[in-house]
């Protein structure tokens, strides 16, 4: 079953071998041994692609409960290696900047767990993609998943210096009304996020004026550059441009409240020591970097039973 779940996720038969230490032959011989004892064709296999039989389908999605049910029940007195299969879903902000630029250190600590990563900000379905964690921004509501606060991020208004040349600087919040943003949508709904600033002690929320609507992050920032408007991000990716002066930041004492950094996993699953490692590890990432744009939550330390908030992954604002 653990050979039949790595050639549909790393998506062939070669590199399934090559994840797991096998040789091919083997992994062959495995999944024919495989359909032979349930009784079903699990894939279509030609000399040129791959795919999952209805069967297969169906079988994939009960192999990976039984195989986290076994990786469970050998993590219950927490003396299990940090070995196996990890699937995290990340942000895109977050693994750009922060994930992606460190992750070698991470695959040299733990040379036996085999990490896949999905970089998106569209929600994601834990359970039913087969996901093992996924890191989240802003505020989560109650639900049947369980997360732990590991981290804050901190956001800045800010523009390009082209775009406040011709337009002006606003100095006040009122002064936003006479202005247009770079506004960023997630999700098949595409929702917009909404500007926040804090006046007075107290946040508000603000719907600007879009400019442009995109729901790329990439574009996102190629449209702030560009002088289209002004923009509200997440210091740490818009941090290099700051420093270059390609953005300026602005309101500055309008600042809002920082993002919270959150892991989720399911409910009903312990914490495996592969996962355990990823947010050790992500957590201890968070600590080292900049100050200006990541704090370290009180809260988030590093003990296995730290995770006792169920909350629900779809209900977010980055």
């Amino acid at each position: 079953m653990r050979v039949f779940v790595t050639v549909v996720e790393t998506g062939g038969f070669a590199s399934a071998a090559s994840a797991l230490g096998l040789t091919r032959p083997h992994v062959t011989l495995a999944i024919r041994r495989l359909e032979e004892t349930v009784g079903a064709r699990l894939l279509h296999r030609t000399t040129r692609s791959m795919s999952l039989t209805a069967e297969g389908g169906l079988f994939l999605d009960r192999s990976r409960r039984l195989l986290t049910d076994a990786d469970d029940a050998r993590s219950l007195f927490g003396g299990g290696a940090a070995r196996g299969g990890l699937r995290v879903d990340l942000p895109v902000a977050l693994a750009k900047a922060l994930v992606a630029p460190r992750l070698g250190e991470f695959i040299r600590r733990y040379p036996e767990i085999r990490l896949s990563l999905g970089v998106s900000d569209a929600t994601v379905d834990l359970v039913a993609a087969g996901v093992d964690c996924a890191v989240r921004l802003g505020e989560l509501s109650d639900s049947s998943l369980v997360g732990k606060r590991i981290a804050s991020l901190a956001m800045v208004t800010c523009a390009a210096p082209a775009y406040l040349e011709e337009h002006g600087t606003p100095t006040t919040v009122e002064d936003l009304q006479a202005h247009r943003a770079v506004s960023y949508c997630h999700g098949s709904e595409r929702r917009v996020m909404e500007w926040r600033v804090r006046c007075a002690g107290e946040e508000r929320t603000l719907r600007m004026r879009d400019a442009v609507l995109v729901n790329d992050t990439d574009a996102f920032l190629a449209c702030g550059l560009a002088g289209v408007g002004l923009m509200q991000a997440l210091g740490i990716t818009v941090a290099p441009h700051l420093k270059t002066g390609a953005l300026s930041e602005i309101l500055n004492s309008y600042r809002p409240s920082a993002r919270s950094v959150w892991v989720l996993h399911p409910s009903r699953r312990l914490p495996s020591p592969q996962l355990q490692a990823f947010v050790d590890w992500l957590t201890e990432i968070m600590s080292e970097a900049s100050s200006s744009w990541v704090s370290r939550d009180g809260g988030a330390d590093r003990r296995r039973g730290d995770w006792s908030r169920s909350v629900d992954g779809g209900a977010y604002s980055e």
